[in-house]
C-alpha cells in the first residue's frame, strides 16, 4: 500500500502556512478558539506511540486541522502498531527543534578517543544554532487498523472544579465579583474582576472566565512579564489577547471546563492585521499560550493548606519547591525560546520582579538547578554560568521557626535552604549578564535589595565563601564581592536594628584590611569612601516594596481595564 502524500503546500516556511490558514478560518469564524469545546473532553492533540503531547506552534497547528480524533503519528509509526495509512491520506507537516548533537570526543592531539569496543567515543554538544527537523504525521482518523479511540471515564464536575478553584485561590492575585456583565483584568492594581459567580449559566462557564483573566494576570512583571500596557485596538492588545485566548483553550482542555469562544469579533480584524504583518506571530503567540498554561496549570499543586488541614511540613515544602521550580523554568524557557535572549536577557527582570514582589515565594523558585540544565535550550547558558553557580550557599530558616533545630527538622527544611540558594544564585548571574556589570558590584546591587526586604535573611547570604576560593577566574571579583556584602550586611544592621554578628559591623580598621584585596587603587578608595558613608548614613525606614511597586504603576496606560 503506498504511503500518504504530503499536505500540500509544504514548501512555505512553517510559520507561513499556520499564518496564512488560522487567518482564513478567524474570517470564517472557524479558528480553535472561536468554537466551544465541551467540558468533560480533551482535544490537544497527541502522540500515543511516542507519548508527545504536542506544544506550541505543532499543537495548534493539528488542531487548527479540524478533526475528531486527537491522535497524530508518523506513517512508520503507524505500521509499528500494526496499522495502515489509507491511501491517498495527506499528511500534516510539523517542525520540532534541535538543540544538542552527538559528536566524536578528541583527545588531547585532537584524534577521536576510542572506548574499549574499539568505538569511537561519542558527547553531547550544545549546537551554537539549533537544528530544524520537519516531520509529516497523520490524524487517527485516516488511518487503519487503530483501536477506538480510549473513552477515558470523565472526573466528575465537582472535580475539575475543585481543581480550578484550588488555581484560583493559589494564585494569590485579588478576585473581586464586583460587575454586572464584564470580566477583566487591571494590571496596574493586579487585580481580577469578575460578575457574581450566580450570573454564568454553569460552573464551567465561570472558571473559564476566571482562568482566562488569570492568563492575563500572567503577564504581570512579576510573573512572565508581558507587554500590557496596551489598549483596546491597539496592536500590543491584539497580540495580548491573542495569547489569552490560546492559553484559555488549553487550560480548558487540561482541566476539562471546555472552552467558551466568547465574543471574539472585535479582535478578528486586529488578530489578522498582526498576522499578515508578521507571519511568526502566531509561533511567539503559541509559545506564550503554553507559558501561560504551564504556569497556570502549576497553581494547582501548591499548597496552602493550614492547621489542623496542613500535611507534614517536609511533604508540604517538596510538593512547593517542585510546582514552583517548574514554573521558573517554564518561565526562563518560554523567554529565552520566544525572545531569542541569553539566560541573563530574558530571566533578569521576571527574577528581580519575584524577588521584590512575592518574597515569600522567591525561597522555593528553584528546588535544584539539575533540572533547569536537562532541558536543551538551557544546557549551554547554564553551563557557561557554572563557574558563577557556586556562589552562595545561605543557610536560609524561616522567619517563624523555632531558634532550636533538631536534625529531623534541619533534614526537613532542606528543599527551601537549596531553593533559596538557587534563587540567589540566580539573581547574582541575570544581574552580572544583563548588566555587564563586574559580579562584585552586581551581587551587591542583588544583595542589597534582598536585604532591603528580606532583613531577617540578609545576615545570611553568604554563609560561606571557601568554594569560590577554588575558581581562580572568580578570584578577584570574591574579594570586590565580599568586602561590599560586609558593608551591604553593615547597613542592614544599622536600618533594620536586626542582630548580627560582629564583623558585620564593618569597623573602619577591617574596611581598610579587606580593601588591601582589591586590585587597584582606585577601587580601594571608592570602597572605603562608600564604607564611610555608609557607616555615618541615619538609619532608614523598611521599605515597602510592593506598594511602591504599585504606586510606580498608576499612570492611566497602565491602568487601563483591560476588558475581556
Amino acid at each position: 500500500m503506498a504511503k500518504g502524500k504530503e499536505s500540500s503546500g509544504e514548501k512555505k516556511p512553517y510559520y507561513e502556512l499556520i499564518a496564512e490558514t488560522l487567518i482564513k478560518q478567524l474570517e470564517e469564524g472557524t479558528a480553535p478558539w472561536q468554537k466551544p469545546w465541551e467540558p468533560g473532553t480533551s482535544m490537544v492533540p497527541h502522540n500515543p506511540v511516542s507519548g508527545t503531547k504536542y506544544r506550541g506552534g505543532n499543537a495548534l497547528w493539528l488542531t487548527m486541522q479540524g478533526r475528531s480524533d486527537p491522535r497524530w503519528m508518523t506513517y512508520k509509526q503507524a505500521q509499528s502498531v500494526n496499522a495502515q495509512v489509507k491511501r491517498g491520506e495527506s499528511g500534516t507537516l510539523i517542525q520540532y527543534f534541535k538543540f544538542q548533537d552527538q559528536v566524536p570526543k578528541l583527545d588531547a592531539s585532537g584524534k577521536p578517543e576510542i572506548d574499549s569496543d574499539g568505538k569511537k567515543k561519542m558527547i553531547t554538544v550544545q549546537l551554537d544554532k539549533p537544528k530544524v527537523f520537519s516531520a509529516v504525521v497523520f490524524n487517527g482518523e485516516q488511518i487503519q487498523g487503530l483501536p477506538p479511540i480510549e473513552t477515558e471515564k470523565k472526573d466528575p464536575a465537582w472535580n475539575r472544579h475543585e481543581r480550578a478553584e484550588a488555581i484560583l485561590t493559589n494564585a494569590g492575585i485579588p478576585i473581586s465579583h464586583d460587575q454586572a456583565d464584564n470580566a477583566f483584568y487591571l494590571p496596574g492594581k493586579d487585580e481580577i474582576h469578575l460578575p457574581g459567580r450566580d450570573q454564568f449559566a454553569t460552573a464551567d462557564r465561570y472558571y473559564a472566565t476566571a482562568l482566562h483573566e488569570l492568563g492575563h494576570a500572567t503577564g504581570h512583571a512579576s510573573r512572565l512579564n508581558r507587554d500590557l500596557s496596551g489598549r483596546f485596538g491597539s496592536e500590543s492588545y491584539a497580540k495580548e489577547e491573542l495569547r489569552a485566548e490560546i492559553g484559555s483553550l488549553l487550560i480548558g482542555d487540561e482541566l476539562e471546563i471546555g472552552h467558551d469562544p466568547g465574543q471574539h469579533a472585535a479582535y478578528v480584524k486586529s488578530w489578522v492585521k498582526v498576522l499578515k504583518e508578521d507571519p511568526k506571530e502566531i509561533l511567539r503567540a503559541a509559545r506564550d499560550a503554553e507559558a501561560i498554561k504551564d504556569w497556570v496549570i502549576a497553581r494547582e499543586r501548591e499548597s496552602t493548606l493550614t492547621g489542623d488541614n496542613a500535611r507534614p511540613p517536609q511533604t508540604q515544602q517538596e510538593d512547593q519547591a517542585v510546582s514552583l521550580a517548574e514554573t521558573r523554568k517554564l518561565m526562563e524557557i518560554v523567554a529565552n525560546q520566544n525572545k531569542g535572549a541569553t539566560l541573563g536577557d530574558s530571566a533578569s527582570l521576571a527574577l528581580k520582579a519575584l524577588g521584590l514582589n512575592e518574597t515569600k515565594q522567591v525561597i522555593d523558585v528553584i528546588s535544584t538547578l539539575n533540572d533547569l540544565v536537562k532541558h536543551p535550550a538551557l544546557a549551554q547558558q547554564v553551563k557557561k554560568a557554572e563557574a558563577e553557580l557556586a556562589l552562595l550557599k545561605p543557610q536560609h530558616q524561616e522567619q517563624h521557626q523555632e531558634p532550636k533545630a533538631t536534625e529531623s527538622a534541619a533534614t526537613d527544611n532542606k528543599p527551601q535552604t537549596e531553593a533559596f540558594s538557587e534563587t540567589r544564585k540566580l539573581m547574582e548571574i541575570v544581574a552580572n549578564q544583563n548588566k555587564g556589570a563586574a559580579l562584585g558590584e552586581s551581587a551587591a546591587v542583588a544583595l542589597e535589595g534582598l536585604a532591603r526586604n528580606q532583613p531577617d535573611q540578609a545576615n545570611d547570604v553568604i554563609s560561606n565563601l571557601s568554594d569560590l576560593q577554588k575558581h581562580p577566574a572568580l578570584a578577584k571579583q570574591i574579594e570586590k564581592a565580599k568586602a561590599e556584602q560586609e558593608a551591604i550586611r553593615a547597613t542592614q544592621g544599622a536600618d533594620q536594628g536586626q542582630r548580627i554578628d560582629p564583623i558585620s559591623k564593618l569597623p573602619l580598621a577591617l574596611a581598610e584590611k579587606l580593601s588591601s584585596r582589591f586590585a587597584n587603587e582606585e577601587d580601594r578608595a571608592k570602597f572605603l569612601e562608600k564604607v564611610q558613608a555608609r557607616l555615618s548614613d541615619a538609619p532608614q525606614p523598611e521599605i515597602k516594596i510592593r506598594e511602591a511597586v504599585a504606586t510606580s504603576k498608576e499612570p492611566k496606560a497602565q491602568a487601563e481595564d483591560m476588558e475581556r
